[in-house]
């Protein structure tokens, strides 16, 4: 059954589901992934990330210019021959795991600065705040009207920091990205509610690593736990020898055979003990698997687990029935695997709305602004 939110297509019944936990005021941990950083020009998804520095562990491997150089254009599949690349590097001979695991070997313990650099050369605390100001200056939650002629491209971002801040039943974030983006979003955004007098909680995002042990959990404060690690700005130290930073095959295994470690412990103590929505996700990580698997799996759990997806159904193509059977086989794995999709069929940033029409029930049944 389907019905038409701001002419979005979403799952009727499990909308109604998560509105009445938010109404419930249940307590909730987001469990968020590269798709919520991901733009239309940026590239922050994981496979942008890993095949930019897969290009770069190759090509410091050849010292021979000719063959640098050869390797530049066939990277470059912009503007080369994308079938050639595919045929190169395909999936089945270098997944993503294979290729984490090669660039770790050639480029060493650089390849934590290398990231660090390919991903706030995309995105830096400057470009978030006029992107953040767009949204707000957008948002038709607040009625108000739009002043730029640029759409915002971090509305992802945006609308999940805004549930963060006015939704005090969100206790804690598991956070799969090694960036900040998400805390950043966070601050820019009660700055703006701030400056602009609507009530928001005050408080404080702090993101948690293996190297952060010594930071405190206090009443304002929302934890923003950094599973496969933590890497931040160009501006502050990064902390090699201690900061586990899971990229590899070798670390991801070490991982999911450590079950006492800290980055598998916490997850699986939050979506057993509360409400857990997943976005920006795939489910192709084995220690989420193992989380969803053993937090579904517990006697008399009244949790929910929601998993935020989009779809590219198109109803004019020559094959939408069948593609629509097949997403709906998925959705069904997927409710038998213990998850509750929210879905449409028009894109993240639409499908992302929904948290507006959550906001606006559980306003106007609570009564509350926050």
């Amino acid at each position: 059954m389907i019905f038409k939110l701001n002419n979005q297509p979403y799952s009727v019944e499990n909308i109604e589901y998560l509105r009445q936990d938010f109404i419930n005021e249940k307590k909730i941990v987001l469990f968020v992934g590269a798709g919520i950083n991901i733009t239309t020009t940026n590239k922050l998804g994981w496979d942008g990330l890993l095949n930019n520095l897969f290009r770069e562990a190759i090509i410091f491997n050849y010292s021979n210019p000719d063959q640098q150089e050869s390797l530049k254009g066939l990277f470059d599949i912009e503007k080369g021959d994308y079938i050639e690349y595919k045929k190169f590097f395909a999936y089945k001979e270098f997944p993503a795991i294979f290729k984490a695991s090669i660039i770790k070997q050639i480029l060493g313990d650089n390849y934590i600065n290398s990231i660090q650099y390919y991903i706030y050369s995309k995105c830096s605390y400057s470009i978030l705040y006029d992107d953040i100001s767009k949204s707000f200056n957008r948002d038709e939650f607040f009625n108000k009207d739009p002043k730029q002629a640029d759409s915002p491209q971090y509305t992802t971002l945006y609308q999940i920091a805004k549930l963060i801040l006015l939704y005090s039943s969100v206790v804690a974030v598991v956070n799969y990205n090694y960036d900040n983006f998400l805390s950043n979003a966070i601050r820019i955004l009660k700055e703006l509610f701030q400056s602009n007098n609507i009530k928001c909680q005050d408080i404080i995002p702090l993101d948690f690593s293996g190297v952060s042990n010594d930071r405190e959990i206090k009443n304002r404060t929302i934890p923003i736990y950094h599973v496969h690690g933590y890497i931040p700005p160009p501006n502050e130290l990064i902390v090699s020898k201690k900061n586990k930073i899971i990229l590899s095959i070798e670390e991801f295994y070490d991982d999911f055979g450590d079950v006492f470690s800290w980055h598998t412990s916490t997850p699986i103590h939050l979506a057993c003990n509360f409400t857990s929505i997943f976005m920006g996700l795939s489910l192709t990580d084995i220690n989420t698997q193992r989380i969803i698997r053993h937090a579904s799996n517990q006697h008399n759990n009244t949790k929910k687990m929601y998993y935020f997806t989009s779809t590219d159904m198109n109803s004019k193509d020559k094959n939408y029935e069948i593609y629509e059977l097949l997403t709906k086989m998925k959705y069904s794995f997927f409710e038998n695997y213990g998850l509750i999709p929210i879905t449409t069929s028009e894109g993240y940033s639409k499908l992302y709305k929904s948290i507006d029409y959550i906001l606006h029930e559980f306003k106007k049944s609570t009564g509350k602004t926050i």
